[in-house]
């Protein structure tokens, strides 16, 4: 079994994670503090769904395929702290997946370039040569001395994959990297942002395995505070949400939408919130949509704490111009705010990100 576990930016997917992994036949393997973005990265394979299967032509497949294999391999190579790094923890094997995952899906290997191949249009000698050589043939001297550059011995890949065809080796590709994950083990497998809630329209066609979803959501007004005031003292350098309170409301109720509509008994959605003020009655909820038994629940292999984590949420209190502040997102975003059940004003020194 495959437990997915989503998130919308800083929402809490990893508090669930951490709860999850107090079960003993469950396991984040390699992967802890890990997400694992291969499916919806940019160049990923949603990306090469949608140009093999709806934007196909003969040059974007040839495209399309380099750019997922480099993006693969960047993947591979790098271990950015809490993604990729697949070579450091696993060899060659994820690289061989890439590998015959490509092999099946490109149908022809023909020599040559297209537009996009073209390094440079600069001026050369033997541009220059050649023209000059060509003059009396040509009256048109505008384009003198200029060669394009291609690349050398470039390979065009074509695909001509089906449908079917490519969800049935997209589906072998994902089996035969969780197989990677899992290095043998057979417990139930917890993968931290493998989909985004966004995209869980297409679980259906890449998971071979029988999977849950889980999808957490959060206090818009916690939201706005921690992108705002509280994670920038921890990284100033990438900003997640617009200063503005209003500009926020807008660009938050954007994101959301940009969400798929699904109807699948395997989704689960949640807030961050129940973990803590419902804790009890959530636990049995998730226990029951997962299939897991309380009696294989071990406390000690778990970091979420309940009484600690409350200082997560509620944030939008710790200052009375905060509050006076978010009351716009309370208006403009009612269905994104958390109904809590009393009122707690959290430690700002025991503030984390779960």
């Amino acid at each position: 079994m495959l437990y997915l576990v989503e998130g919308y930016l800083g929402t809490g997917s990893s508090a669930i994670v951490e709860i999850l992994e107090g079960y003993v036949n469950c396991t984040t393997a390699k992967m802890r503090n890990q997400e694992q973005l291969l499916l919806y990265t940019p160049h990923g394979l949603f990306d090469l769904e949608e140009k093999l299967l709806n934007n196909n032509t003969i040059h974007n497949s040839d495209v399309a395929i380099d750019e997922f294999y480099l993006e693969m391999k960047r993947l591979n190579d790098n271990d950015f702290n809490w993604f990729g790094g697949y070579k450091k923890r696993y060899g060659q094997q994820f690289m061989d997946l890439v590998d015959e995952f490509l092999e099946g899906i490109v149908d022809f290997k023909l020599r040559g370039c297209w537009s996009c191949d073209c390094v440079e249009n600069r001026r050369t000698l033997k541009g220059c040569i050649k023209e000059l050589v060509g003059m009396r043939k040509h009256n048109d001297l505008r384009e003198f001395g200029k060669q394009i550059i291609l690349k050398q011995d470039n390979v065009i890949k074509y695909s001509f994959i089906s449908r079917d065809e490519f969800y049935n080796k997209a589906k072998k590709f994902v089996k035969g990297y969780c197989e990677m994950v899992r290095q043998g083990d057979e417990r139930d497998l917890i993968i931290n942002q493998f989909m985004l809630p966004h995209n869980i329209h297409r679980a259906v066609n890449y998971f071979e395995e029988d999977y849950r979803i889980i999808v957490c959501s959060r206090d818009a007004r916690d939201m706005f505070v921690l992108s705002k005031y509280i994670w920038p003292q921890f990284d100033a350098t990438t900003q997640y949400f617009p200063e503005g309170v209003s500009d926020f409301c807008k660009f938050y109720r954007g994101l959301r939408n940009i969400e798929q509509k699904y109807d699948n008994p395997k989704v689960m959605q949640v807030n961050f919130e129940d973990f803590i003020y419902k804790n009890k009655d959530t636990i049995i909820e998730l226990e029951k949509f997962l299939g897991l038994c309380h009696d294989k629940f071990d406390k000690l292999k778990t970091m979420f704490d309940p009484q600690k984590s409350i200082n997560n949420t509620q944030n939008f209190r710790i200052k009375e111009e905060w509050m006076l502040e978010t009351e716009v997102i309370k208006n403009e975003l009612p269905d994104l705010i958390y109904e809590f059940p009393y009122t707690f004003k959290p430690d700002t020194k025991q503030i984390f990100d779960r």
